[in-house]
């Protein structure tokens, strides 16, 4: 009889968590230990730092330039072995995102930079009304 590990069977299956939550300074810290938790919950404890950084990344993004309520989510597809961090808002342009690096003396404006740097991949879309999603991908390094 085969025996599955914790870790295995958190990657068997899909799974997902996700939040509604106010735009304000508090989100990202939120979301970044909410990512975090999850991933180690579900047995992939590896891309738990990552996963917080982009959850960090994408809601303080999300609060700057967004309008209403902020969507959280963190999932992880099985069969694409995939852990995708989702953040969207209810009513932002959906002018295309591209980072751009920021002037030297700039303390801002390196998120989306960071999280181009750190995800397998990511993009963005357009939701029901004139709202914009931000996503980021993980792909676990083989064991």
């Amino acid at each position: 009889m085969a025996v599955m590990t914790k870790q295995a069977a958190s990657r068997a299956r899909d799974w997902e968590v996700s939040v509604r939550l106010d735009p304000d300074l508090r989100a990202p810290r939120l979301c970044r230990v909410s990512a975090a938790s999850a991933v180690r919950a579900y047995g992939l404890p590896f891309l738990a730092d990552q996963a917080g950084l982009l959850a960090s990344e994408l809601v303080t993004n999300a609060v700057r330039h967004g309008r209403g309520p902020l969507g959280f989510r963190v999932a992880w597809y099985a069969g694409r072995e995939r852990l995708r961090i989702t953040v969207w808002d209810e009513g932002s342009d959906r002018v295309p995102v591209n980072p751009v690096l920021p002037a030297p003396d700039r303390e801002d404006g390196r998120g989306l930079l960071i999280v181009a740097a750190i995800a397998t991949d990511w993009g963005q879309y357009g939701t029901p009304g004139e709202g914009k999603a931000l996503w980021a991908e993980l792909a676990p390094v083989p064991d």
